[in-house]
């Protein structure tokens, strides 16, 4: 009759630490792709933000007809335009909130975590910048769009 064979204690114990190290490179390798997906949530959610917001503003603003541009603090300003049935239309910027009001009283969010609203205005030529922040899990995230309008009965 032959001795049964079996593992000793230091195979057992090197199976075992490499087992180790193999999951703890995959968890490695799970967390980093958790960063990166959640990054790229916040990151599409301000870039959906800030093009609704320039979409709409510069839809109405192209077709306006006169606008006045205040600015209240060092990132915000305020514009009020006419449309072409003469009804006047606001963008502004408060508590990090874009609003749209129209009609007067009325005021309506466009997109939330907004940091900077500025609006230039050089001849027919109106710029619009917004900026948005959004903190996650401790980090900042800011994006920027800036785009220049045409006003086309100014």
């Amino acid at each position: 009759m032959q001795p049964k064979q079996g593992h000793t204690l230091i195979e057992t114990l090197i199976v075992v630490a490499l087992l180790t190290v193999i999951l703890a490179a995959l968890y490695s390798v799970f967390l980093t792709g958790n960063a990166i997906y959640n990054k790229n949530n916040v990151l599409m959610d301000i870039s959906q933000q800030l093009r609704i917001a320039m979409k709409k503003i510069t839809m109405e603003t192209r077709e306006s007809t006169t606008s006045t541009i205040t600015n209240t603090d060092a990132d915000s300003y305020r514009i009020n335009f006419d449309t072409p049935n003469k009804t006047t239309v606001q963008y502004y910027r408060t508590n990090n909130q874009l609003i749209r009001e129209y009609p007067s009283g009325q005021t309506h969010i466009i997109a939330t975590n907004i940091s900077r609203l500025v609006f230039t205005k050089v001849n027919q030529l109106l710029t619009v910048e917004i900026r948005a922040r959004k903190t996650f899990l401790g980090i900042n995230y800011d994006m920027t769009y800036v785009e220049k309008v045409r006003l086309r009965n100014e």
